[in-house]
């Protein structure tokens, strides 16, 4: 075969091509078929289930608020109803934490197939995270939301305003920090601690102060944080990401790329296919 390919090598070449032709027909029914059932399944979807904690102080009026332009309009309402002036950046923050906080029920919000069927199947059957959402703006369609999506939406809204924020990581965690007049302060929108110290303690302020920590969660809907409090509020493992940087940048872009394949893929499939076979004449 080898001698053959290295006599004619035009044909061996032209067999490839047909070969790699064929195969990405082959693999364009699939897609279609995906991108069909997408849109079949959009029509006949269920409304999703509330299922919120007791202890958790979800409004579920406020799902109408569906993206950032409304949430910032909403949260910018409230604001001017209780007279909040716009030098303020602490009180704004809090509102807005308030809100997110009431916004969306603790959970992890994923593509559902009638979204992204690829990210769908891909969070099913070869990694959760590739199907949970990190666009802002498809989590607010949702009503729940994980402790980094949540997150993700409140630093979105800050950042609509100028303020500066930054990702705190931690084991078991995901929270955020607000810098307020040149100091920063914890903000946790998923997990509803309540802190009663004005203004807000950093991460390191509160590493610093577990009992106040303690009271502090011992509020929150999460009972089980408790237990984990001395591993995530560890001066070691926290981890702090660079100022306003977005916290899921790789997984946006996989998302994006899916959400167009999960719709255009059985197209660009065909046209490499029917390219490969015209060259291939």
């Amino acid at each position: 075969m080898n001698i053959i390919c290295f006599k004619k090598p035009y044909f061996c070449a032209m067999k490839f091509r047909r070969i790699l032709a064929f195969t990405f027909l082959i693999f364009s029914f699939p897609f279609l078929v995906g991108t069909i059932l997408q849109i079949g399944s959009s029509f006949f979807q269920k409304e999703e289930q509330i299922r919120p904690h007791p202890r958790e102080n979800f409004d579920p009026t406020l799902i109408r608020i569906n993206n950032l332009n409304k949430l910032s309009e909403f949260v910018d309402s409230i604001a001017e109803l209780h007279l909040v002036h716009p030098d303020s950046i602490l009180n704004y923050v809090e509102i807005a934490d308030s809100i997110v906080r009431m916004r969306f029920y603790h959970g992890f919000q994923n593509y559902k197939f009638s979204e992204n069927f690829i990210a769908n199947l891909s969070g099913k059957h070869i990694w959760r995270d590739i199907g949970a959402k990190v666009n802002p703006e498809h989590i607010l369609e949702g009503r729940k939301a994980f402790c980094s999506q949540s997150s993700i939406v409140f630093q979105a809204l800050l950042h609509k305003k100028g303020i500066k924020t930054r990702s705190v990581r931690m084991p078991n965690h995901f929270a955020t920090e607000v810098l307020i007049n040149g100091k920063w302060g914890y903000f946790d929108v998923s997990l509803k601690p309540v802190f009663k110290n004005n203004p807000r303690m950093s991460t390191n302020d509160l590493i610093n102060n577990p009992d106040y920590l303690k009271d502090a969660y011992i509020f929150s809907f999460s009972e089980n944080f408790l237990d984990k409090l001395e591993t995530n509020f560890n001066i070691e493992h926290v981890r702090f990401d660079k100022i306003n940087a977005f916290p899921a940048r790789k997984m946006l872009f996989i998302h994006r790329v899916t959400r167009f394949l999960s719709y255009f893929g059985w197209i660009l499939l065909l046209g490499f296919s029917a390219f490969l076979f015209r060259i291939g004449e």
